[in-house]
């Protein structure tokens, strides 16, 4: 058997998952999220010690997003019907990733596992109900996790359908941290992307614009620079925004000297956020972190086009995350 459950407390579960390769991961029903990410015996996530810990810490630790992730204006309409969504903080008059910490992320989902002859997948599942965080209509939701046993490989499929009129768009929030790495400044990025989210101060989304030249990754490129430029001169202090794919499918190239991990999605748009919070949590991959510590790559729904998160029924939401992971040799 290439999986192996293990109760946590009364409700929650981790699955531990090999591919018989060299990848190996464990997941969790509280957020139907990934916990941990291993290459043999190398980390490949920011993994947190305490399993507590990772349940209830607010950075959204390998968490998926939902039902709305990234920042959405509280007040709206949706087929003529108007909605009020909880605050994430008073007087900003939007929420973040579905009600922070009283989102999806932060429930407990039914799951399943299957162990097929080319993969593994754990299934997670959850029924969201009307004027849930505030959010509009009935939904189902799963998430699925499916790890390869041919190649290096995993693939997130996110799958919704609404009763009445509902906003989904679903997302992951994995940090992303090879061997143990003590900051990532000397990884490269590489999307395709050449248009971004114009944010406001509070990092609401306001418009579209051409990326600037600090955050056109469009060739490869070290973050360090890119993050050296927003610390110094904008009062955001690190790479926190949401890119246009220039194409019918996503594309991007995470990597350092060890690792790469190559992503394809047919998502519009991904946020990027390169974690310089400091939160004090204590990690399995050491612990004299600096700034920069992970990255998450978060592919969705562009928050900005309302419209495009709209879920009417009949109508099936169904997105894709790919992630391969090779050793550099």
């Amino acid at each position: 058997m290439n999986f192996k459950i293990t109760p946590f407390d009364k409700k929650n579960v981790f699955i531990e998952v090999n591919n018989g390769l060299n990848l190996k991961m464990t997941f969790c029903n509280f957020g139907a999220s990934v916990y941990s990410i291993y290459y043999d015996n190398e980390p490949l996530n920011l993994i947190i010690k305490d399993k507590e810990q990772f349940l209830k810490s607010n950075q959204f630790y390998g968490k998926t997003l939902g039902p709305v992730a990234g920042r959405m204006l509280c007040d709206g309409q949706i087929n003529g019907e108007e909605y009020h969504l909880t605050e994430t903080n008073e007087g900003t008059n939007f929420s973040l990733h579905g009600g922070f910490m009283n989102s999806l992320s932060f429930k407990t989902w039914k799951y399943s596992v299957k162990d097929n002859k080319n993969e593994i997948r754990v299934i997670f599942s959850y029924k969201e109900k009307d004027g849930f965080n505030g959010f509009p209509g009935s939904s189902s939701i799963k998430v699925i996790y499916s790890l390869s046993k041919t190649k290096n490989s995993f693939k997130i499929n996110f799958v919704g359908s609404a009763k009445t009129p509902a906003f989904l768009n679903l997302s992951n929030h994995i940090y992303w941290n090879f061997a143990n790495s003590k900051d990532l400044n000397d990884y490269y990025l590489k999307m395709n992307a050449n248009t971004y989210g114009y944010l406001r101060d509070d990092l609401l989304i306001v418009g579209v614009d051409d990326v600037p030249p600090f955050l056109d990754f469009q060739r490869s490129k070290k973050i360090k620079g890119s993050a050296d430029f927003i610390k110094k001169n904008l009062p955001i202090g690190t790479i926190d925004n949401t890119f246009l794919f220039d194409g019918k499918k996503g594309n991007a190239c995470l990597k350092n000297k060890e690792y790469t991990l190559k992503l394809v999605t047919d998502l519009p748009a991904m946020n990027i956020y390169l974690d310089s919070s400091m939160t004090p949590v204590i990690f399995l991959n050491r612990n004299d972190f600096v700034e920069r510590r992970g990255i998450a790559l978060e592919p969705q729904l562009f928050t900005f086009d309302t419209d495009s998160m709209k879920l009417l029924p009949g109508q099936k939401y169904n997105h894709k995350i790919i992630y391969t992971i090779k050793k550099n040799k």
